[in-house]
């Protein structure tokens, strides 16, 4: 997947809901505006929807706030697909201390049957 259809992905099984809002200018090539739902009830207005979601292949921060949302009869499953992922199989647990935040974002997808190969 790329890092743009992973955000989208993560972001929608986090919670995180968006809708066309309105479109901004007169002709085909206009600008399109966004409002985004955070599950915490904040909203925002954007004109991309991918600007305001979390960069999740690129911030471990990010990857914190998203492994939260990992069912608790999945988390098993998640560091041992994390540890496949990061070539540490059957270490589980290190897999984690050694990952980055875009094997975290495949691990996810993966558990949350989310993966799509080519996207």
């Amino acid at each position: 997947m790329t890092p743009e259809a992973m955000r989208v992905a993560i972001a929608e099984a986090c919670g995180i809901r968006w809708k066309e809002e309105f479109v901004y200018g007169e002709d085909v090539s206009s600008e399109k505006w966004f409002r985004i739902t955070f599950p915490d009830g904040r909203e925002c207005c954007s004109i991309s929807v991918s600007i305001k979601l979390p960069d999740y292949p690129n911030d471990l921060n990010a990857c914190a706030e998203m492994r939260k949302c990992v069912p608790e009869g999945k988390r098993a499953e998640y560091a041992l697909t994390l540890g496949e992922i990061c070539g540490k199989s059957g270490d589980m647990g290190w897999g984690e201390a050694d990952a980055k935040p875009e094997q975290h974002c495949e691990t996810f997808l993966r558990v949350m049957n989310l993966w799509k190969e080519n996207e």
